[in-house]
């Protein structure tokens, strides 16, 4: 896939077309940061604690990050995983 700019991510968001993984790169913290938002905000608010999860990359492994990738959604379309600071993974 091609890589995509913020306004083309935030089309899918607003569509509902989501694909199953995002890589979010950049130098705007500020950007990244509202992508990430708007990615947990296309899930119901009152089911949020159970359909997404924040990781960090320094403070967990591969294994947590796929594990937690494998749990079914309760009661929406899909689950929201965020790694934050990824890099640390490897």
């Amino acid at each position: 896939m091609p890589p995509l700019t913020p306004a083309a991510v935030r089309s899918q968001i607003t569509r509902g077309t989501l694909g199953p993984l995002y890589l979010i790169l950049g130098v705007d913290e500020t950007e990244k940061t509202r992508l990430v938002d708007e990615f947990v905000g296309s899930t119901d608010p009152g089911l949020q604690a159970f359909n997404v999860d924040r990781l960090h990359g320094g403070d967990t492994t591969a294994e947590a990050v796929v594990t937690s990738a494998r749990i079914l959604p309760m009661m929406v379309p899909r689950r929201i995983v965020v790694v934050l600071q990824a890099e640390r993974l490897l």
